[in-house]
């Protein structure tokens, strides 16, 4: 009576088809990648940084902050530079600061600007450390029942000039003013052209009204990223106070005119 064995593969083959599925599948333990893991030195360098307020109470004032914001990595802030509009009173100056990462990237953010305003904000900051996003929870004038948030975007160097930016960025701003029914919208292309001249085309809706608007200007870009713009049309002249991002691929801006609006936006180069 004979009985069926079933063939045994020898020890060489049996190597070679787990070395062939190794090289297919790859080892099991290396799908489960495990989260990065954070701290104070993931954030290092300077910072674009802009600042919106947004009011749940109608009398209370708009706000907005832009500035360049530098972390040492080793948990100490220095804000080279920022220009503050609030209701249209425009200040300026520096400020220093501290800050705390947690392994998975949450994090605290203490600031105090030369213009007396303090404050503490929680932060969270992406995978590479390229940015962060943030928001005010405590402040020395008490921060009532509004809120004060924003977005961080490394400037990607660390000396700049009016050669930084050169070239077609397009744009987008909205108006908050006291009275709500004032509301704006900007949206359009900003032309650099690598020596301090600005071109701007705009489409602009004031509380429902659209107009085309042609304008030109000046720039200037300080050595921290952070500048200004001059622009002149048939409607007026206006100024914005920016921080570069991106290195000169972006822009994070405000209105720096006295009056009762914040007007505040963005850049990106085409």
């Amino acid at each position: 009576m004979k009985t069926n064995r079933t063939p045994r593969l020898p020890a060489c083959a049996l190597a070679a088809i787990a070395t062939v599925a190794y090289l297919i599948a790859g080892p099991i333990i290396s799908r489960a990648s495990a989260p990065p893991a954070f701290g104070n030195a993931s954030l290092k360098g300077s910072y674009s940084v802009l600042l919106t307020k947004w009011r749940s109470d109608p009398s209370s004032s708009p706000e907005a902050l832009v500035g360049v914001f530098n972390f040492d990595g080793a948990g100490n802030l220095a804000i080279s530079s920022f220009t503050d509009n609030n209701n249209g009173n425009i200040t300026t100056g520096s400020g220093t600061g501290g800050y705390s990462v947690n392994r998975d990237g949450t994090g605290v953010m203490t600031v105090g600007l030369s213009n007396g305003d303090n404050g503490t904000f929680s932060i969270v900051i992406n995978a590479k450390g390229k940015g962060f996003q943030l928001m005010l929870t405590e402040c020395n004038n008490g921060c009532g029942s509004s809120i004060l948030s924003g977005t961080a975007i490394a400037t990607g160097g660390a000396s700049f000039g009016n050669a930084s930016l050169k070239g077609a960025h397009e744009f987008s701003t909205t108006t908050w003013t006291t009275q709500n029914s004032s509301a704006q919208i900007d949206l359009g292309i900003l032309t650099f052209d690598g020596a301090g001249n600005v071109k701007a085309s705009v489409t602009q809706d004031s509380a429902g009204t659209v107009t085309t608007i042609k304008a030109n200007g000046t720039y200037s870009v300080n050595s921290d990223g952070g500048g200004s713009i001059v622009l002149t049309s048939k409607q007026g002249s206006t100024t914005f106070a920016f921080a570069i991002d991106s290195a000169g691929k972006g822009l994070q801006l405000i209105k720096a005119v006295s009056g009762d609006s914040v007007q505040s936006g963005t850049t990106t180069q085409q």
